[in-house]
């Protein structure tokens, strides 16, 4: 595979594009390469999930759990929520 430059794949239509870092992430695997980035948010992961914790429980937000289906919508949706509140 062959890697682009910034303007070309600016330049490429969306599906292309998508094609492209598929193929790329499957080429950075096998070579045993890491997703950049990962290490950071695995060690940010814990000190970001406690102040959620905290901010539902000022808030007092109770969270039900449905099922895998409903789980995954209800952290879609908080995941937006605060999203939504940070921008």
């Amino acid at each position: 595979m062959i890697e682009k430059n910034i303007i070309s794949r600016l330049r490429m239509p969306l599906p292309e594009l998508s094609s492209y870092y598929r193929e790329k992430r499957k080429k950075d695997l096998y070579d045993g390469k890491r997703l950049k980035g990962i290490y950071l948010r695995e060690k940010f992961y814990p000190c970001f999930r406690i102040f959620l914790k905290i901010d539902r429980l000022f808030r007092k937000q109770k969270i039900e759990i449905l099922g895998k289906k409903e789980l995954i919508m209800v952290n879609i949706f908080l995941h937006v929520l605060i999203l939504h509140k940070t921008i």
